[in-house]
């Protein structure tokens, strides 16, 4: 039996804007460097690599109903702590990441729960679609945190942001309860060390070309999104435009705005391929992120930031589909977490790098010059998979 959980994604996805938001905020307050905010949200993605494939071998053997009530359980716990400690002025920036590292990896193991269920409800359907119900969901969950955000911070706090958030992830605990009964099958390497489980893992994930040229390929791309969306577009609406935090959560809700409606395209038309549309989204994702870095008015960035967000559901839907599609069930977490590793391994660069370039090259100077640079070359990757496909073969 599988009991509904859209809207338990949605709300997930609500209290993880609404997170995400404040820790780019307080990463700022505390310390006024866009080289520091970097890092803050670096530390956020860091258990999304460095636990991921642990915890994706604990999740292959757990219900993935009971790992998604824990982890956002304890999640809602975490967040007291965050305006708690600024208030009574012991939250300093080490311990600010601390906790936020703590918060993080409680979101890996809901994630990679989540990709264990989708490999179950998608008996009988696409995992496209499936993927892009989830996206929707996500995309609308996105959508609702900066309208929420924007309202308490104009007539409260931010400190009431956490709380909010901590409330969201109670709900989903107790009202979007997940439980997948299915037959249990015995386990012969119940024994067997975390290590050669990873070796047999990595051998068996790289022994998929299609798994392994989407690995590398999100090594190289995925620096643009973190130096895009959570190095230069905070500090752009605050430096730049000079509209603070009310700026930064209006861009983001176009963004989901933008999101959602490409992820209701992408329902209704479907992907004819996953790894084209994984080039395609990121350049025109660098397309927008380009004219972002162009842009002299609110008016001109927001069009920058809806052209940004109908390249996201695209990669996003079309990579999680790959790996669905590619990895038996029993696999599912493990290989996603794999996945997860090299994609936040690209995250990572854009973060520790993207901050210094920000702050030595200026802010237009280096998006516009790093797009630039990405546009070329996923071109140039674009045509010669299409050209592949056409004789049968493909290279990316």
């Amino acid at each position: 039996m599988i009991k509904p959980f859209w809207s338990g994604r949605y709300f997930f996805y609500l209290a993880d804007h609404l997170s995400e938001l404040i820790i780019v905020w307080f990463a700022w307050q505390l310390t006024e460097s866009a080289a520091s905010v970097g890092i803050a949200v670096f530390v956020s993605r860091l258990p999304y690599w460095l636990c991921s494939i642990l915890i994706g071998f604990l999740v292959d053997k757990l219900s993935p109903g009971k790992t998604i009530f824990f982890a956002n359980l304890l999640s809602s716990i975490i967040l007291v702590g965050i305006p708690m400690f600024f208030y009574i002025r012991i939250l300093d920036y080490y311990l600010f990441c601390f906790l936020v590292f703590l918060y993080s990896s409680c979101k890996v193991f809901d994630m990679l729960a989540t990709r264990k269920i989708v490999a179950e409800i998608s008996m009988g359907y696409e995992y496209v679609k499936t993927n892009t119900l989830i996206d929707i969901s996500k995309r609308a969950g996105r959508l609702t945190g900066p309208l929420v955000a924007y309202l308490m911070l104009f007539y409260f706090s931010e400190s009431l942001i956490f709380v909010l958030t901590m409330v969201f992830h109670v709900f989903i605990c107790f009202s979007c309860y997940i439980e997948i009964v299915v037959p249990k099958e015995k386990n012969h390497n119940n024994r067997e060390l975390i290590l050669q489980s990873l070796k047999n893992s990595l051998f068996r994930y790289f022994r998929n070309s299609k798994l392994a040229r989407l690995a590398f390929l999100y090594v190289f791309i995925n620096p643009v999104y973190s130096i895009s969306l959570w190095v230069f577009l905070p500090v752009y609406y605050d430096e730049i435009m000079l509209s603070g935090e009310r700026g930064y959560s209006f861009a983001m809700f176009l963004l989901s705005l933008g999101a959602m409606m490409s992820s209701i395209l992408i329902y209704k038309k479907g992907i004819k391929d996953e790894m084209n549309s994984v080039l395609l989204g990121f350049i025109v994702f660098s397309l927008g992120f380009f004219l972002l870095s162009l842009s002299t008015g609110l008016l001109s960035s927001f069009l920058s930031i809806l052209i940004i967000s109908f390249g996201i559901p695209l990669f996003d839907v079309g990579s999680a589909s790959i790996v669905n599609s590619e990895s038996s069930k029993k696999d599912q977490a493990k290989f996603y977490s794999l996945f997860r590793c090299f994609a936040e391994l690209g995250l990572a660069i854009g973060l520790l790098a993207g901050g210094h370039l920000i702050d030595i090259f200026g802010y237009r100077n280096a998006a516009s010059t790093i797009s630039l640079i990405y546009i070329f070359l996923l071109t140039i990757a674009l045509i010669i998979n299409l050209k592949s496909r056409e004789k049968g073969k493909s290279h990316f």
